[in-house]
């Protein structure tokens, strides 16, 4: 019997989650995005989504006429980009750090033919091609390959006419599985303790999770999880293939998502597909469905080899989403959730009486400092680490520091703030974190919201990174002329000897941000006494090179 992995709906992974949604999208922009969208300029609630538009509509008009432009303009005044680029799926390890957008994943939006022969044009989304990329996915237009993901049949994803579809995704019909229709989680007792009524699919989910969460049921357990959402589970040994033990293994991680999977595949064989598989994104397998007749439930398997390459995919998107496995877990509020995926799950929620979505940034209260023996209060405020020493202290102490000595305490921590390296309060390395995760999903608002509170502009990360060696990732006209004026060096290295400049093209930033760089005096070279990793280039034309950046190939 093989012991069901609890991986296999979130339990893992969870905290990665609840940084990825707190910082992901930001209110800031799920709120701007809102305002331009209800405005009815789709452009502008993409900007403010960090979503990229990567074509023009005019050249849709010359290449497929007025009705496919007709047609696409009216999705995309429906579009909710800030709702997509949370959807989006994400390279979740559970180990800490950036929960990024899965590289190079592209999924089809919506289908536009026009009844004559050859390909279909699509609108699509891309994420970006690296981790360490912006995180702004790009709507395009034009046909697609065959191994897109398509949503179109899952438009409650995106598009504010289908929204509300979320709470079947999740298992639930007039109410979530384990809440109330209004949020409010539903008590223990209230559970189901045996199978429920088939009628009943939002007891059916929590009955299906709840069985998956037996840690000594094995695999007669996960095979209960899939049966209680009408999914019968196949394992059979294979020669040369899976083992019955891996297969069950995988199903086993799968389990505790037996409602999200029941949904999609009821979704898929709607349409009369009697046989297909299922791709599983970021799972190295798939699964093979017989979709039964009117009255049999289908069956599912982990595809083999052949079958991964020869049967045809199923349209449309599974991937778990996690908001209401944080809910459950009491990670997030459902005021912390996207407003659109927070009414679509609890549809008789009271509205908010204050601005809802992810929790702005807030500057850190004093911290307690233990210095010579005593307790000082240290202030991040007025732009600097604040602490209660004279000039005449600090001298003496930088002295200090500067023949070797051991600086600890007050001037440690200012010390440590503007060096990336050495011994920080807990309070202010996870404030320090906050700042430069912020800063890696994009969130410029959020960041000069804490400049604003006072939050010192020449902070250092563990990886010596100072703000404008993550300036790619965020809006670099608005925040280089802060940075710039607040005395921040532009050709500062990190610990690899990298300079802003360097790692914008190394990360793919725009042609945009390096220009703008070099136009505030960037050296095309890294100092020359700075600590070199090796395999980092020197020059900026060595880090075209081996970053292959076509797109900046104009300043060779």
């Amino acid at each position: 019997m093989t012991p069901p992995d609890r991986g296999m709906s979130f339990p893992d992974s969870l905290h990665a989650w609840r940084e990825a949604r707190r910082y992901g999208v930001s209110r800031g922009r799920i709120d701007r995005a809102a305002e331009r969208r209800l405005a009815g300029d789709w452009r502008g609630a993409c900007a403010a989504a960090n979503v990229d538009v990567a074509f023009d509509p005019a050249e849709v008009a010359c290449q497929f006429g007025a009705d496919v432009l007709a047609r696409l303009e009216n999705d995309l005044r429906h579009l909710v980009p800030d709702l997509l680029h949370w959807h989006l799926p994400r390279d979740v390890t559970g180990h800490g750090g950036l929960t990024p957008l899965t590289s190079w994943f592209r999924a089809v939006l919506g289908r536009y033919g026009t009844g004559r022969p050859g390909p279909v044009p699509v609108l699509t989304v891309s994420a970006p091609p690296a981790p360490s990329a912006p995180q702004r996915p790009a709507l395009k237009f034009g046909t697609t390959a065959g191994q897109d993901a398509d949503w179109s049949v899952a438009r409650y994803l995106f598009d504010d006419r289908h929204h509300h579809g979320l709470l079947g995704h999740y298992g639930g019909d007039v109410r979530a599985p384990f809440f109330a229709a209004d949020g409010t989680p539903r008590d223990p007792a209230e559970l189901p303790a045996s199978e429920p009524d088939a009628d009943d699919r939002a007891a059916r989910g929590e009955w299906a999770a709840l069985l998956a969460e037996r840690l000594a049921g094995g695999d007669e357990a996960t095979a209960a999880a899939f049966s209680a959402v009408g999914i019968g589970v196949i394992v059979e040994e294979r020669p040369g293939g899976r083992s019955t033990e891996q297969q069950w293994s995988r199903l086993a991680k799968l389990a505790g998502c037996a409602p999200m999977l029941a949904h999609q595949i009821e979704r898929v064989t709607r349409g009369g597909a009697a046989s297909l598989t299922i791709r599983l994104p970021g799972r190295g397998f798939g699964l093979h469905v017989e979709a039964g007749g009117r009255h049999r439930r289908p069956l599912i398997w982990v595809a083999s080899g052949e079958e991964f390459r020869r049967r045809r995919w199923a349209p449309g998107c599974w991937h778990a989403l996690p908001d209401l496995a944080l809910l459950r877990a009491g990670l997030v509020a459902p005021d912390e959730l996207h407003p659109l995926v927070r009414s679509a799950l609890f549809p008789a929620y009271p509205a908010p009486d204050r601005p809802a979505g992810p929790p702005l940034p807030e500057p850190p209260p004093p911290v307690r400092v233990r210095c010579r023996g005593e307790w000082h209060m240290v202030r991040s405020r007025g732009g600097r680490l604040e602490i209660p020493h004279g000039d005449e202290e600090r001298r003496r102490e930088l002295a200090l520091g500067a023949f070797g000595g051991t600086v600890n305490g007050c001037f440690g921590a200012q010390r440590t703030w503007t060096a990336g390296t050495g011994w920080l309060p807990r309070v202010l390395r996870a404030h320090r974190r906050e700042v430069f995760l912020r800063a890696a999903y994009g969130d410029t608002d959020g960041v000069l919201r804490l400049l604003d509170a006072g939050l010192d502009p020449g902070v250092r990360d563990g990886r010596r990174w100072t703000l404008l060696h993550a300036l790619h990732t965020m809006d670099h006209e608005v925040l280089l002329p802060r940075l710039l004026d607040e005395g921040l060096d532009v050709d500062a290295t990190e610990q690899d000897g990298c300079t802003p400049l360097l790692l914008a093209v190394l990360n793919h930033g725009s042609p945009a941000v390096v220009r703008a760089l070099l136009d505030a005096g960037a050296s095309t070279e890294a100092p020359g006494g700075a600590a070199r990793a090796v395999g980092r280039p020197r020059t900026l034309a060595t880090a075209i090179k081996r970053a292959k950046r076509k797109d900046l190939e104009f300043l060779l």
